[in-house]
Order: C-alpha cells, then sequence, then structure tokens
C-alpha cells in the first residue's frame, strides 16, 4: 500500500481496534498512563501494532510477529493520555498521524 493508502485503511478500517487497544492500555496503566509511551508500527501491508516500549499490551490484529521479520516500517510514538477526559478515538487518529508525519 501506498502511504496515503495506509493511512485511510488505519483511519477508517482499523479506527476502533487501534483505539480499543489504547483504552485497553490506560486501564492496565491508569496509576501510571502519564509515564507510559504508546508506539503504533506500521508495515507497506497493513499489518500494524500497537505496543509500549517496554512491551505492556501489544495489539497485532493482522499477523503477529511481523516486526520480526525486519525491514523499515512507519513508527509514531505519543505519551498516553488520560481516556477517562479524552475520547481514545482522538488519541488514536493522533497516534496514526504522528506514524507518518515524520515519515514522508
Amino acid at each position: 500500500m501506498t502511504r496515503e493508502e495506509l493511512i485511510n485503511y488505519l483511519n477508517t478500517e482499523q479506527l476502533i481496534n487501534i483505539s480499543n487497544a489504547l483504552k485497553n492500555m490506560f486501564e492496565r496503566t491508569k496509576a501510571f498512563y502519564f509515564q507510559v509511551t504508546t508506539t503504533l508500527t506500521v508495515n507497506d501491508d497493513g499489518r500494524y501494532e500497537v505496543s509500549t516500549p517496554d512491551n505492556f499490551p501489544v495489539f497485532t490484529p493482522k499477523g503477529q510477529g511481523f516486526l520480526e521479520d525486519g525491514g523499515d516500517y512507519y513508527k509514531g510514538e505519543l505519551k498516553l493520555r488520560n481516556l477517562e477526559e479524552e475520547d481514545s478515538l482522538e488519541m488514536a487518529k493522533d497516534l496514526i498521524i504522528a506514524c507518518f508525519e515524520n515519515n514522508k
């Protein structure tokens, strides 16, 4: 997929899944969520992973273990936000933007 196709795919078909992964991550780290960095890693074929650097919860809906294959990926990071006060869909959209803004 092209960069634009990947962005569209993530924002339309996968936004809810990414949002749910962030909510799950927040629930598991609620006491110290502000210390957690979330990472979105995307491969050219559409496989992606939502994770943290220390591998708290990892969400790989489209093929486990693709990162071990090596290669170049789109990757973005954001600090986990308080998802009791903010919509997780908005954070998911911002994480997608962060993933592609430095990888033009």
